[in-house]
């Protein structure tokens, strides 16, 4: 019972109560070894931040339960990952964090463009309307940055300008 216990708790101070996903924590975790391992002459590392496209909108609109199902329907399609050294995380809030290693950059970019299209796909019940949403991405890749902090603050850059040119794209330069 008591290892049990043990590894349910470990799980829940690793993961994400609402999207099942593993949260920041456990993400920044992963991403720092997947980094050190890029850069010790290992597999490259790709990492695209996402971001649900207004948000706020979807839960001003429909409500924080809507809002809820949006958030609980994406992280379904993060997990459903096919490529095996793929992570999809909750960043915080309406935001996620994805990562591969293993492929070049113009595979991964294939592979995040993938998942947010299939993010695209998504459609909510909400009383008499149906609920889609699109996601931005910025993408960066571990030979752009020396560290974790700068890789995701060049993701995140990256994520703000698929935003200011409209949002529902991927950006990776």
């Amino acid at each position: 019972k008591r290892q049990a216990l043990m590894r349910q708790l470990e799980y829940r101070a690793s993961h994400d109560v609402l999207t099942a996903l593993p949260n920041r924590r456990e993400a920044e975790r992963v991403l720092q070894q997947w980094l050190d391992e890029a850069q010790a002459g290992g597999a490259p590392l790709a990492l695209a931040l996402a971001d649900i496209d207004h948000f706020k909108r979807i839960n001003d609109a429909h409500g924080h339960e809507v809002g809820d199902a949006v958030l609980r329907a994406v992280g379904e399609v993060l997990a459903d990952q096919e490529h095996a050294h793929c992570f999809a995380a909750r960043h915080g809030g309406e935001e996620f964090l994805l990562a591969v290693t293993g492929l070049e950059a113009a595979h991964a970019r294939a592979l995040f463009e993938q998942q947010r299209q299939r993010l695209g796909t998504i459609a909510i019940a909400a009383d008499e309307a149906t609920v889609q949403c699109t996601a931005s991405m910025g993408m960066a890749m571990s030979n752009e940055a020396h560290s974790r902090r700068e890789l995701l603050a060049l993701a995140d850059r990256r994520l703000y300008h698929a935003k200011r040119q409209g949002r529902d794209r991927l950006i990776d330069q």
